[in-house]
């Protein structure tokens, strides 16, 4: 059974874009326009992982990070920003995710870092023995 993994971004170019290249993982994705779909989009499909941008309407990355780590806390994150220095303003946020990566980025980083975040979910499962 695929890991799901979560893309959330309020940017339909950079979805276009990050999609083409974690489709090509054996992965279910799913994917939302913003905090507040991505939010609704997780407690329906529960993934594994999230890739989520910081600066988004209606609910931005940190607070949809928040919430989702209140609700699973194991759950992986990848923040994408093009703002570097916006993340290191919230304290304790770096606690939270797994990895940061910068836009404009490279499809190659994010699949990397995509994989090995799905790699490390399918390992704790293989050692729980569970799904």
């Amino acid at each position: 059974m695929p890991i799901k993994v979560l893309l959330v971004d309020d940017d339909p170019d950079f979805i276009e874009f990050a999609s083409l290249g974690i489709q090509g993982l054996p992965v279910e994705l799913h994917m939302a326009q913003d905090g507040v779909e991505g939010l609704e989009v997780f407690m329906r499909e529960r993934p594994k992982v999230v890739v989520t941008d910081i600066m988004m309407p209606k609910m931005n990355g940190v607070d949809l990070v928040k919430k989702l780590k209140e609700i699973d806390p194991n759950l992986m994150i990848i923040t994408v920003t093009g703002y570097p220095d916006y993340i290191s303003k919230f304290e304790g946020l770096s606690k939270l995710i797994r990895m940061s990566l910068y836009k404009p980025l490279n499809l190659d980083d994010l699949v990397e870092s995509v994989d090995l975040l799905v790699s490390n979910v399918k390992l704790k499962l293989d050692e729980s023995g569970s799904d």
